[in-house]
């Protein structure tokens, strides 16, 4: 050969089932979830921690309160139960009667992150199983 050397157009079928499981794995879509799934419970896990406190908060107030008769009356207390019983219903009624509570969010915006999480979780198994259908090619000698 003399002159400019010839250009080759590869054919990828001459290349195997290497180099065809490279060029068509498509990893975007399921980098996009993701990636919206890794937004998403980023913006959960804020809200889910300040719920939290606010909850932790109420119940720290709720356990540490004193009580009267007519509290345990309110409660539901009754003449019949033991110290243990009334302070149970004691602390859920108070804990459940706080109507300016942001406390009344915690279980929701934590089933919201049990989802998020799940979402999460099942967009890195697909990442990574898209990933592993990518092989790896030898470098050459």
């Amino acid at each position: 050969m003399t002159g400019k050397p010839a250009t080759i157009l590869l054919n990828p079928a001459v290349l195997g089932g290497i180099t065809q499981a490279l060029l068509n794995t498509d990893t975007k879509p399921a980098a996009a979830e993701l990636e919206a799934a890794l937004k998403e419970t980023a913006s959960r896990l804020h809200a889910v921690q300040q719920d939290l406190w606010y909850y932790q908060e109420h119940a720290t107030k709720c356990s540490k309160k004193t009580y009267t008769t007519e509290d345990q009356k309110t409660a539901g207390c009754a003449g019949t139960d033991t110290l243990n019983q009334c302070s149970v219903k004691l602390f859920q009624y108070c804990f459940s009667h706080n109507q300016n509570s942001p406390t009344r969010d915690f279980p929701k915006t934590r089933q919201k992150m049990f989802e998020a999480s799940d979402r999460l979780d099942k967009a890195l198994k697909e990442y990574r199983s898209r990933l592993k259908l990518i092989p790896e090619i030898p470098a050459s000698k």
